[in-house]
């Protein structure tokens, strides 16, 4: 039955389509096109595997991806996790994309309380580990809420703790925890850090239709949210450049 419905309904077309309306700031739009699709996709979950690659995640996380930014541009961030666990359920289900663009929304807002809690609970749900995306929740985690609260020995005794992540990221991770004690004054502030990748630095910079262009914490949103694109729908050329 999914591949039925996807049949019946373009979603690239739909998150084409409700992209542009989000350019245009037509965020109710958005929103409603989203729900739409959203509410296809949940009459078939029941049938879907596991798989978070399958289309009908990739869809389901694209549409909530959309989804979350129109909500907190029309209704207000303290909006959004409503809005998520409706259509995710509890926290410890986000899909990473989610879960990284709504703790750098609460990030945003200077709300790190709620973002530190998040990402926590998240990250306590053995079974994230094996997501595709944990290695970059743990590095929006470290260099993005312990570090600029001060929390170092936190963030050393979890990355020691740590057997999800490689050792690569690992090492890389520890060392700019290190680095962070040393000079503090370089590592205290998650505005001027990406919770991208080192790879995903390399992604052209928005220009003319960037949403949050207003600062460097609303770039710190942008980067999350080119980071799900980029993940997911990279094929579909839907990431503005």
């Amino acid at each position: 039955m999914a591949k039925d419905i996807a049949k019946v309904i373009d979603f690239p077309k739909l998150l084409s389509t409700a992209k542009q309306h989000l350019i245009f700031h037509e965020y109710r739009t958005v929103i409603s096109a989203c729900v739409y699709g959203l509410e296809l996709l949940r009459s078939t979950e029941n049938l879907e595997d596991n798989d978070e690659s399958s289309d009908g995640n990739r869809h389901k996380i694209a549409l909530g991806v959309l989804a979350i930014q129109a909500v907190a541009l029309d209704e207000g961030i303290d909006h959004v996790e409503a809005f998520v666990e409706r259509w995710f359920g509890e926290i410890r289900a986000f899909p990473a994309e989610i879960l990284q663009l709504c703790v750098c929304l609460y990030l945003h807002i200077n709300n790190s309380h709620s973002a530190q809690k998040m990402i926590e609970e998240w990250l306590e749900d053995r079974k994230n580990q094996n997501h595709q995306g944990f290695d970059l929740v743990v590095e929006l985690y470290i260099q993005n809420i312990l570090i600029p609260k001060n929390q170092a020995e936190k963030a050393q005794n979890f990355l020691n703790a740590c057997e999800s992540i490689s050792e690569k990221k690992k090492e890389r991770l520890l060392l700019y925890v290190k680095r962070s004690q040393e000079v503090p004054s370089t590592c205290t502030s998650h505005s001027s850090i990406s919770p991208l990748s080192s790879s995903e630095n390399n992604i052209q910079e928005h220009q003319g239709t960037d949403i949050f262009s207003h600062g460097s914490g609303e770039n710190l949103i942008w980067n999350a949210v080119k980071q799900a694109w980029r993940a997911l729908f990279a094929p579909y050329h839907m990431i503005p450049q």
